[in-house]
């Protein structure tokens, strides 16, 4: 008889950290790859939500890029969502340089929470995206 695959543990849902008082969800990107009857099928679970964009009080976000073309942006978000993240655009017009279309993802109550999200979503994508302000 053949030997059963060995099972990979589920992912362990993300704990809230104490900051300064405040509550704020430390978001972990998870990602988990089984395979089936030897075929590869994505299943991607997500340890805990990303802060929602519209949700007021965040001073911090993740700007993952920037484009000059709104069909370029629209183009990567589009990648971004089928890999289960919710990234949003926002217009900017810059001085000189004419309007941008800024590819962004979450709200963070601090800097260090943003940072923290950040560095797990770099590892997992390989993107080279930073924390800035949500101005």
């Amino acid at each position: 008889p053949a030997a059963a695959p060995a099972e990979k543990p589920a992912p362990v849902a993300a704990k809230p950290a104490q900051v300064s008082g405040k509550v704020e969800t430390a978001a972990v990107p998870t990602r988990t790859t089984q395979k089936e009857g030897g075929g590869m099928k994505d299943a991607i679970a997500r340890a805990a939500q990303l802060p929602d964009p519209a949700v007021k009080g965040g001073a911090f976000t993740l700007q993952l890029s920037a484009f000059q073309d709104k069909q370029e942006a629209d183009r990567f978000m589009a990648r971004l969502r089928d890999r289960g993240y919710a990234p949003y655009i926002v217009t900017a017009e810059v001085a000189g340089k004419g309007t941008w279309y800024r590819v962004r993802m979450g709200t963070f109550a601090s800097k260090d929470a943003a940072t923290r999200y950040l560095s797990d979503f770099k590892r997992e994508t390989q993107l080279d995206a930073f924390v800035a302000g949500t101005n």
